[in-house]
């Protein structure tokens, strides 16, 4: 049982409803709620959209490639302890071109292999703010 009530369509005030609206059709969903943080979020559809829109401007508008975007969820995700996030990433990221050694590496807490400077600097960055 959730601690906090699911929130559905009908249970967001009418002002509210567009805001609802476009969290769930962004997320892929019809009238119910999305899984993943969004769930939580989406308790203030207001501030769910404007976070969506932040995401969707990270995703399709920013110079951070693909690559360095899962390279940089995974790092955040190892060093929160935050199997969730991890366990969603860490394909996207072999997709986005990480090797399988990096993302084992990362997971494991074992020595990286060798890879590009961009990759080293980002790895290197997130570990120290982590740490």
């Amino acid at each position: 049982m959730a601690r906090v009530p699911l929130v559905s369509r009908d249970s967001v005030p009418d002002e509210l409803r567009e805001a609802f609206d476009e969290v769930v059709s962004h997320r892929g969903a019809n009238d119910s709620v999305p899984t993943g943080p969004t769930s939580v979020l989406i308790n203030s559809p207001e501030a769910a959209r404007r976070g969506v829109r932040f995401i969707n401007f990270l995703t399709d508008e920013s110079s951070v490639t693909p690559k360095q975007r899962e390279l940089a969820i995974l790092i955040a995700a190892r060093g929160l302890d935050c199997p969730f996030i991890w366990d969603v990433h860490a394909d996207s990221g072999r997709q986005a071109g990480l090797s399988d050694a990096l993302v084992d590496a990362l997971r494991d807490r074992q020595p990286l292999p060798s890879g590009p400077a961009d990759e080293i600097a980002l790895i290197n960055y997130g570990l120290e703010f982590f740490q």
